[in-house]
């Protein structure tokens, strides 16, 4: 069942069945991994920790499924991640020059969550993160009950950079060289979208 709908797209909850098809998109393209992600190890061990970390928790956080409506294959994944004081160092990469100590996650009455997506390289260039972007952010605020949104990314990175831009993340320079983007005032948000943006 999806937990999203957009006009080309859904959401859903990953499976282990999915596992082969998340490594070919993601983990198998050098490209995309050194972007995306510092996981590490054989391919099963690759889906292991995957699986361990995103299909084996059931909670509304955490990568989903993203997936061609009028088909259902998988193209790639989209989801909040929430982050543990305790990671420090492993979370360094969002911190900005504009707000350097910045305590991601140190808040419990405030729900932090990291925006993290990859898709297949073949479905780059047709707006499909854009798309589900734009309807992921309104669900982590009304249904997730999130505070803040934040995505750090490699800062050779443009086309995560401009997708930040498109889905109306302020964008600060990161402490580590990088690109982080915050989005924090939904109600802004909100107005400036919902009249075409």
């Amino acid at each position: 069942m999806p937990i999203l709908e957009t006009k080309r797209l859904i959401l859903r909850q990953l499976c282990h069945d999915d596992l082969n098809a998340i490594y070919d998109l993601v983990y198998a393209d050098p490209e995309i991994k050194k972007a995306w992600s510092g996981r590490k190890g054989t391919p099963e061990e690759i889906k292991k920790g995957f699986a361990k970390e995103h299909i084996d928790p059931e909670n509304l956080f955490g990568l989903k499924g993203v997936a061609l409506k009028n088909t259902g294959n998988l193209i790639g994944l989209m989801g909040f991640q929430t982050h543990d004081p305790g990671e420090g160092e492993a979370i360094g990469y969002l911190l900005s020059v504009e707000e350097p100590h910045r305590r991601v996650g140190y808040d419990p009455g405030y729900i932090e969550a990291e925006l993290t997506y990859a898709l297949g390289k073949n479905y780059w260039g047709q707006g499909y993160a854009s798309e589900m972007g734009m309807a992921i952010i309104p669900w982590g605020f009304e249904t997730l009950g999130l505070g803040r949104i934040i995505q750090g990314v490699l800062g050779w990175n443009d086309n995560s950079i401009n997708l930040m831009k498109r889905l109306g993340f302020r964008v600060e320079r990161g402490l580590d060289g990088g690109v982080v983007g915050v989005l924090a005032d939904y109600e802004t948000w909100k107005a400036q979208f919902s009249n075409g943006g």
